[in-house]
């Protein structure tokens, strides 16, 4: 990143270049390989980090493009950022041929896939600590 800017978990994203959001994203990413472990039936995801319009998603993994979507304008900080990317890393480590099936019958809030990727987003304090050091 250029210049002294020192980037903290409530810097608003609006703020920040697109470098410093693909910087940011790629450290998530690299962070979440190695404490999370990777999926050995799917390559690791590509990351897209792009502005969306009025949705009130914060991201998406689409299984079909192996592709994380995580949508900066929408995910208002940086700890918000880093928390939506480990919620859909957690997705590709999930089997999600399952995922249509359970949520037919237990619909989102109650699906066990967005249970665990919930609570996986607490890890973000964990990831923050150790990707802070290379974003200046």
């Amino acid at each position: 990143m250029n210049g002294p800017t020192t980037i903290y978990l409530k810097t608003p994203t609006s703020t920040l270049t697109r470098t410093a959001i693909n910087q940011i994203a790629m450290e998530t990413m690299d962070h979440c390989m190695r404490t999370m472990g990777t999926n050995p039936s799917i390559r690791i995801p590509y990351v897209s980090v792009i502005r969306r319009g009025r949705s009130k998603n914060f991201g998406t993994f689409d299984i079909n493009k192996n592709k994380i979507i995580v949508y900066h304008n929408v995910c208002e900080t940086v700890g918000m950022m880093i928390k939506t990317l480990i919620h859909e890393y957690t997705h590709y480590l999930q089997d999600m041929n399952e995922y249509q099936i359970l949520y037919k019958k237990v619909g989102y809030n109650k699906h066990p896939h967005e249970l665990e990727a919930r609570r996986n987003e607490k890890l973000y304090s964990q990831c923050w600590k150790s990707i802070k050091k290379n974003l200046s």
